[in-house]
């Protein structure tokens, strides 16, 4: 037949299941956490940490005291410089109650040397008469935040050297056009001056005409007379400004004619008596 357990000893055995079951449930609880959590005693022998630190660290030495987190490798993002002892901040926390806010570490993995980037959050705990007695360290992963900053970072200068590339081709085709509108602008003010001047040449020629023909007239008339040869060499000035008249009707048409080899000194010698009593009046 079985006994029952006195008194003392069922509270006795009801203590020590609370206590394994809240030892249960914590290990449960720090486990489903996100982020890394890691405890360690006055001393700073770590006595606690969850699934989440391990995934980040990997299988961690046995430390018993805080002179012995040089083991653990971290870098400051900065420098790149390794981390001391000291300079960790459950270190720093439990000798003089400093609660440090998401200070940036780089961290190795103990097994693989992977390298990942997470905020470092501690504080300390203190007894009822205000002794530190632990800290706890909670590790923000941010690895995978970094990665997409540094993608936009690259994604933003590849967008300003398209930027840029495409500024300096809207330049280029800017003065292109530029010097295209000009081109063309000299193309139509020497059109509108081919068509100006050719309507002057055809009025010119037509008054010109009837000058030829006056003369041809009083030539005639006053043929072996002393005035004779003052006729004469108006109508040869004559024929020499309808050809003058010509040479600009063919500038005037330069693109419907072929180019013609001609005698400057000739073209000179032609104008002479035309340009001289001008000039000379």
């Amino acid at each position: 037949m079985q006994t029952k357990p006195e008194p003392n000893e069922r509270q006795h055995f009801t203590h020590a299941g609370e206590r394994a079951l809240s030892k249960a449930m914590l290990n449960a609880v720090l486990d489903a956490l996100p982020v890394g959590v890691i405890i360690a005693d006055a001393h700073g022998k770590i006595i606690r940490d969850n699934a989440a630190s391990r995934r980040l660290w990997g299988t961690p030495p046995v430390t018993t005291n805080w002179e012995g987190y040089s083991d653990w490798v971290g870098y400051w993002p900065n420098s790149g410089q390794r981390l001391t002892a000291e300079e960790w901040a459950m270190a720093r926390t439990l000798q003089t109650g400093e609660a440090i806010r998401n200070e940036l570490v780089q961290s190795e993995h103990f097994q693989t040397g992977e390298r990942r980037f997470f905020f470092n959050n501690s504080a300390p705990i203190y007894d009822s008469g205000g002794q530190i007695v632990a800290g706890v360290v909670v590790e923000v992963d941010v690895t995978e935040f970094r990665k997409v900053e540094d993608q936009l970072r690259e994604s933003e200068e590849r967008l300003r050297h398209l930027n840029a590339d495409l500024e300096r081709q809207v330049e280029e085709r800017t003065a292109q056009a530029k010097e295209a509108m000009g081109k063309l602008f000299e193309a139509q003010k020497l059109e509108s001056i081919g068509q100006f001047t050719s309507t002057v040449v055809h009025d010119f020629n037509n008054v010109l005409a009837v000058i030829m023909a006056n003369l041809r007239v009083l030539q005639r008339q006053l043929k072996g007379q002393p005035h004779a040869n003052a006729i004469d060499d108006a109508i040869a000035n004559a024929n020499r400004a309808a050809n003058l008249a010509g040479r600009l009707l063919l500038y005037a048409r330069r693109g419907d004619s072929e180019p013609q080899p001609i005698c400057v000194r000739e073209l000179f010698e032609g104008m002479r008596e035309l340009l001289v009593p001008t000039i000379a009046d």
